[in-house]
């Protein structure tokens, strides 16, 4: 027997007594952790201690010497301003479990996940630290008829809720001046950072052990079908300060336009689309797999033809989904330091009219393996690029 084998083995062996405890089911379970800071951490240490079999890692930071006080994966080594907290992430877990497989997006949840991979995952948690990742999420997840796992972090202490459609729904609860905050982060195209440090706070190693153990406690729960003791339409709040924890029953609220609501009926697979294929090349395909001309894409987001300069009134001609819009790109077309760049025109529809049949539906913002819906004769279809099935590849 190898020497990982036996490590297998004799990890098994440790829960193979544990009431509920289904060795098998864990080993083939995938889940998905969005997030890798202090949170993040903390729930990838404790799935791969528990013999996980498959874990996709997404996040875009790099390491910071701020992380280190309370994120157990990371080491001083690492704070060299470019190394990716996914990647590192990655490695750690590995080396406390050889047979842990892995995939890492190095990406924007909002932008670079595509529903496919949510579909394929049977636990999704949550490690997030600001509200627009969080309505991302749970519009996506409640799309493929999910649900997701989310912790948060304040000073000292920590919440962990179960969102799923039909019980609670995160987007559906958010306060007016949440909504507000949303609002306000799109309204100014020159101030794209979505994920900037609003609201993000302090916080201990401890109440990120504790939330992060509650998490993965409850992914436990639904990878061995345990429902007497879930947290589905609850939310358990921990006071770090008092040491004690309370657990409500979230209210079933429908704001009546709210995205999150909206579940994909049936999905169409299809091995001949991929991310990487013309627009061109995705009409032609639909146009034939539907026996119509009457085919037009519909884009998640809006997708960014032309900026104006407030200054000058100058227009200038770009191609760019509107999630990759940030400073940087936005900083070259200004005519002074004082100037602010505004969207002049934008695209939320993709048809034999779009200008560019040559870009790729990665380049207008659709993600690998993304579930795309497409217009036909006026009726809804959602279709999965199944072609980029690869994309998913564990190793």
């Amino acid at each position: 027997m190898s020497g990982t084998a036996k490590f297998i083995q004799q990890r098994q062996e440790v829960f193979r007594y544990i009431p509920g405890f289904d060795i098998e089911a864990v080993a083939r379970a995938k889940v998905m952790v969005i997030g890798a800071g202090a949170l993040g951490n903390e729930v990838l240490k404790n799935l791969a201690l528990l013999n996980i079999g498959y874990v996709v890692i997404v996040d875009f930071d790099v390491v910071e010497p701020s992380n280190l006080s309370r994120s157990v994966l990371f080491r001083e080594a690492d704070c060299d301003g470019k190394t990716l907290k996914s990647l590192v992430a990655a490695r750690r877990i590995r080396e406390l479990n050889p047979s842990i497989k892995i995939n890492v997006i190095n990406g924007d949840i909002a932008a670079d996940v595509g529903l496919g991979v949510f579909r394929r995952m049977d636990v999704i948690i949550g490690c997030l630290d600001n509200i627009l990742a969080r309505q991302s999420v749970n519009r996506a997840v409640f799309k493929i008829g999910k649900s997701w796992i989310d912790g948060g972090l304040d000073d000292t202490s920590g919440s962990v809720a179960s969102y799923r459609n039909g019980h609670a729904c995160y987007e559906c609860s958010l306060s007016k001046s949440d909504r507000e905050l949303i609002r306000q982060r799109f309204s100014c195209p020159d101030k794209i950072r979505r994920y900037a440090s609003v609201g993000r706070m302090p916080t201990t190693p401890i109440n990120a052990s504790i939330i992060g153990a509650l998490q993965v406690q409850q992914a436990m729960y639904e990878i061995n079908g345990i429902t007497d003791q879930d947290l589905l339409g609850k939310k358990l709040k921990f006071f770090g300060g008092i040491n004690e924890m309370l657990i409500t029953n979230m209210m079933e609220v429908h704001e009546p336009h709210c995205l999150s609501n909206d579940e994909y009926p049936e999905i169409i697979e299809s091995d001949n689309l991929r991310a990487e294929m013309s627009v061109g090349d995705f009409l032609k395909w639909a146009r034939s797999y539907f026996e119509t001309e009457n085919v037009t894409l519909r884009l998640d987001d809006e997708f960014v033809t032309s900026l104006m300069s407030e200054q000058t009134g100058a227009i200038f001609t770009v191609g760019i989904p509107r999630l990759s819009l940030d400073d940087q790109y936005v900083e070259r077309f200004k005519q002074s330091d004082e100037d602010v760049i505004h969207i002049k025109d934008i695209v939320y529809e993709v048809d034999d009219h779009f200008p560019d049949q040559l870009l790729t539906l990665k380049e207008i913002g659709i993600p690998h393996l993304h579930i795309v819906n497409v217009l036909v004769d006026g009726d809804d279809k959602y279709v999965e690029l199944t072609g980029d099935e690869a994309f998913l590849e564990f190793t």
